[in-house]
């Protein structure tokens, strides 16, 4: 016999049985600042070939771009 669950009888035995470990805690921005950056880098990747001798300095503008964005304070 198999046992049948509703899927909020599953998440409260999940969260009672992992209550007690401590979970990491996000901050949104650094979330949101990795995602931009792994972005960035595949388009900057993808396309760095066609800029021609200019490649370099467009790369550069990017990235300070990219620092300048997401400024901590």
């Amino acid at each position: 016999m198999k046992i049948r669950l509703t899927e909020s009888q599953y998440k409260r035995i999940i969260n009672e049985y992992f209550s007690d470990i401590p979970q990491p805690k996000y901050d949104k921005w650094d979330r949101l600042e990795g995602d931009v950056n792994s972005c960035i880098r595949s388009i900057i990747e993808t396309h760095k070939d066609n800029f021609g001798y200019d490649s370099y300095g467009v790369i550069d503008a990017i990235y300070q771009v990219m620092d300048n964005m997401f400024q901590k304070v």
